[in-house]
């Protein structure tokens, strides 16, 4: 039991220590943005919930669904996680929303191959990356801010309600905030497309994420895509779940949270 309970303190020290400022400081950035950018009440009242939502994850079975999503996209209200926004773009799918809750710089390249993003409403949660927000803005897509339980976020929605919407993010993964997103326009028909919460077949995403262009673009002989992926893989222990899938403690938590979601 003790041993359990260092886990858990330990993995929530460690989130933040790594991203405490730098929540802190796109909270209040995104702040400033929100006094301008009031919640988009026509976006919402349009969203057509009798359609199945499609929330879709960036996991590596989400390349054998690609031709599903084409095939039944008149059906689906597309809700994409941030990583899974490039995959679908680059397959021919503009989603319908997406939802962002990382706080790192890199989430702006999450949307910079993209030249006009006004067909899709952006959900940002308020310790998003502030730049990914300012970047979206410029190309006219259509923001709603959300918070969770950070406690800065929490107060500062106490005071400015109509501004913010809640997203439950559980331990803090975006796949969950977007199945609330669908909760809580409507929807009564969910699918989960890619929230594999593993590494399968020696792959940790699908294809046409921002690492493949990142790590592409700085391969060379000594340092090859391959062991680049590998090193983001190998960087905590695995654990074997069979011949081709393998996890981390902290994929574990996700799926575990996701699952209590659910239930």
């Amino acid at each position: 039991i003790i041993q359990d309970s260092l886990k858990i303190i330990f993995q929530d020290y460690s989130v933040q220590s790594h991203f405490g400022k730098i929540w802190q400081d796109n909270i209040i950035k995104n702040l400033i943005q929100s006094r301008e950018l009031k919640i988009p009440e026509d976006k919402i009242k349009k969203i057509d919930n009798s359609k199945t939502a499609l929330v879709v994850a960036a996991g590596p079975s989400l390349d054998k669904k690609i031709k599903d999503i084409q095939n039944e996209r008149s059906s689906l209200y597309i809700i994409s996680t941030d990583t899974a926004y490039s995959i679908l773009y680059k397959n021919g799918v503009i989603p319908d929303a997406v939802i962002s809750i990382d706080g790192q710089a890199v989430s702006r390249s999450h949307f910079m191959a993209h030249k006009d993003l006004s067909s899709t409403l952006f959900i940002f949660d308020l310790t998003s990356n502030n730049s990914a927000v300012n970047y979206v803005k410029e190309k006219n897509g259509s923001i709603i801010f959300s918070y969770n339980n950070h406690p800065f976020s929490n107060y500062a929605a106490q005071y400015f309600k109509d501004n913010f919407i809640y997203l439950y993010t559980g331990s803090g993964t975006v796949t969950i905030a977007a199945l609330d997103f669908a909760r809580i326009t409507g929807f009564n028909k969910i699918k989960i497309y890619g929230a594999d919460f593993s590494y399968l077949e020696g792959k940790p995403y699908a294809k046409s994420t921002y690492l493949d262009s990142i790590y592409s673009g700085n391969a060379s002989r000594l340092l090859s895509t391959e062991k680049q992926f590998s090193h983001l893989m190998f960087r905590t222990p695995l654990i074997k779940i069979n011949d081709s899938r393998f996890t981390t403690d902290v994929l574990v938590s996700y799926k575990n949270s996701l699952e209590d979601y659910l239930k």
